[in-house]
């Protein structure tokens, strides 16, 4: 499963060429990550990105929206892997991976990824027969 939100691009989000400049599906990303955890999954992890990486498989542009799918990949021991995607007019553009780490601010080091986080993502795995398919 996965949760999906729409984004509306702005003219601002362009380059000189007419596409969504390479920067915005990070930003885009984070929402889609932030929604699943607060607002779907309803947990407050203390947890830190530790890496993002994005493959950019198609050009998006201004005045069609942008379908943000996100999904829990995996789970380790001390992190989890959050798996998304971006659609436009029916078209896989962008597809990322960002590895979450459990955190303890006060000791600045990793920890252990509570049974509590665990649980309340685990609804969100995302199917492997859905990765890069329209519904």
């Amino acid at each position: 499963m996965y949760t999906e939100i729409q984004i509306w691009p702005r003219f601002s989000e362009t380059d000189a060429n007419g596409h969504i400049n390479n920067t915005v599906p990070a930003v885009w990303f984070e929402e889609g990550r932030s929604r699943l955890i607060y607002e779907s999954a309803k947990v407050s992890p203390a947890a830190i990105i530790a890496h993002i990486d994005i493959d950019y498989l198609a050009e998006m542009r201004f005045r069609l929206p942008v379908t943000i799918r996100t999904g829990i990949e995996r789970f380790g021991e001390k992190s989890y892997t959050y798996y998304q995607e971006a659609w436009q007019d029916g078209h896989l553009c962008a597809r990322a991976r960002a590895v979450c780490a459990g955190w303890d601010h006060k000791r600045k080091s990793t920890i252990r990824i509570s049974d509590e986080i665990r649980q309340g993502l685990a609804a969100y795995l995302f199917d492997e027969a859905l990765r890069g398919r329209t519904r």
